[in-house]
């Protein structure tokens, strides 16, 4: 999104509730993280908001995003792409993505 700067490692963190500086953060990270995660009954909640807030087509936007990431998961389950060893270490001691260092080129 143009002009906007985003904390990424606050949006990946779990247990943020807050908004990135992406606008209605707050609204879209709730419903993708509930509903990649199966929890039906708060998501017919989020839905709702989602819906009021920014309405029916953010919402089939928001849902699409969420689907083609399931997707390209799938895809890399099933090559057997692996996750950089540097990330798991990162996700594991909680560091967030800018905090990484910058990959090497080939």
């Amino acid at each position: 999104m143009a002009g906007h700067k985003a904390d990424v490692d606050q949006a990946l963190n779990p247990g943020f509730e807050g908004e990135t500086g992406v606008p209605q953060s707050r609204v879209l990270r709730r419903f993708a993280l509930l509903l990649h995660n199966h929890h039906w009954k708060a998501l017919e909640e989020a839905r709702k908001e989602l819906i009021r807030v920014m309405g029916l087509e953010a919402l089939v936007d928001a849902a699409a995003v969420v689907a083609q990431f399931e997707a390209i998961n799938r895809v890399a389950d099933a090559t057997g792409t692996k996750i950089d060893d540097l990330l798991i270490q990162a996700m594991k001691a909680g560091i967030g993505p800018s905090k990484l260092p910058e990959p090497e080129r080939y």
